[in-house]
């Protein structure tokens, strides 16, 4: 921030960006779909893609829509509207096998015929999830360390610090795989991988600032308040 308490320039294309990607990953399901936007089902007026949204999706699914081919919709169904990306990120086409950028396919197909701008889209909403959820995990936890080991010194302190030692000498890449690898599957133990390899800074950080301040006036002013410190 600069003197006045506005944020600088360079704040700006970072907070952008993450925006861009929440939005994104929200959206997912309306951005890249097989399933139309609006579409007309037997009369009815109805939101097919929207029953993939989360949390609200239950609003807009019905058994009717689940039956319909939206390649080869039928009589009785009318596409009004489709996704910016009409296609599924599941969705296997192998006579489109490793197809080039194109205009049906911006950024081609893998060996399966799946649209990788479709991927590409979906993939942003675990990527989201698991960074947030990591970056939460280890700043709770290297916080906590932290404050552990400023606090209380002696055996403890030691304990945080050699511990912390030890995890930076693995390489983060090969310590996420362990967990990985002993896991169940699923995005817990990506979390838990990424978690254990970034909470060493944070606990140094917080350790550091409480021993900068222990036995400074802001120590004494809490011990004078009745703090047990």
């Amino acid at each position: 921030m600069d003197e006045t308490g506005r944020r600088g320039p360079r704040a700006w294309p970072p907070l952008l960006a993450l925006g861009l990607l929440i939005v994104v990953a929200l959206g997912a399901p309306l951005l890249a779909s097989e399933r139309p936007l609006i579409a007309r089902v037997d009369g009815r007026l109805a939101l097919p893609a929207c029953a993939d949204l989360p949390l609200v999706g239950r609003l807009f699914d019905r058994p009717a829509l689940h039956v319909v081919d939206w390649g080869h919709p039928g009589d009785g169904v009318v596409i009004l509207l489709r996704a910016p990306v009409p296609y599924s990120y599941r969705g296997i086409h192998l006579q489109e096998a490793l197809a080039a950028p194109s205009r049906r396919h911006l950024l081609g197909t893998d060996s399966l015929g799946r649209d990788l701008l479709a991927r590409l889209i979906h993939g942003s909403r675990p990527s989201l999830l698991v960074g947030l959820l990591a970056t939460a995990l280890a700043i709770l936890a290297g916080g906590a360390l932290g404050t552990l080991a400023g606090l209380s010194r002696g055996f403890l302190d030691l304990a945080v610090v050699r511990l912390a030692d030890t995890v930076t000498c693995f390489p983060p890449f090969v310590l996420a795989l362990t967990f990985v690898a002993t896991g169940h599957g699923g995005l817990t133990p990506i979390v838990l991988g990424i978690a254990a390899t970034r909470w060493t800074g944070t606990a140094r950080y917080v350790r550091g600032e409480i021993l900068r301040q222990r036995g400074g006036d802001l120590w004494a002013a809490a011990r004078a308040s009745g703090a047990t410190l």
